[in-house]
């Protein structure tokens, strides 16, 4: 909750802005790992009101790499009727594969690629693919 006022989509202030987040993690086994996220926000202050995401992560997917990580997730958001009233889209989806691998000396790679229906909840951009390489350094790591 915020203490503050909030301005919503018309650019009013109002009071009482707040939401809720939930997020939930599963160990299936001791290599497969899920989770389920969820919030909600006030609708008739937020642009969006509504998010839930949703994945799996296997550590050791090939059998000479113990270390490494893949993972699958999606991700949803839902636009509140006000923000689909100044012209955004009812919702963004996106679908996400990653993959990362240490590659010692504490660094590791992380590759992703993420599909994304409406990106920024707009209907007039067209649906996007972006890809990325992250190199990550852990300080004092092996």
């Amino acid at each position: 909750a915020y203490s503050q006022a909030s301005s919503d989509s018309l650019a009013r202030l109002q009071n009482g802005n707040s939401g809720f987040y939930g997020s939930v993690e599963y160990h299936l086994d001791p290599a497969t790992t899920t989770f389920l996220r969820a919030g909600t926000a006030k609708s008739d202050i937020n642009a969006v009101d509504r998010y839930v995401g949703t994945g799996v992560v296997w550590t050791g997917p090939l059998e000479a790499r113990s270390e490494d990580q893949f993972g699958l997730a999606f991700a949803h958001v839902r636009t509140t009727p006000l923000a689909r009233f100044v012209g955004l889209s009812k919702a963004e989806t996106n679908f996400e594969m990653t993959y990362a691998a240490p590659i010692g000396g504490g660094f590791s790679l992380q590759g992703d690629v993420q599909y994304v229906l409406d990106p920024g909840v707009d209907a007039t951009t067209k649906d996007a693919l972006a890809a990325g390489l992250r190199l990550i350094w852990e300080f004092g790591a092996d």
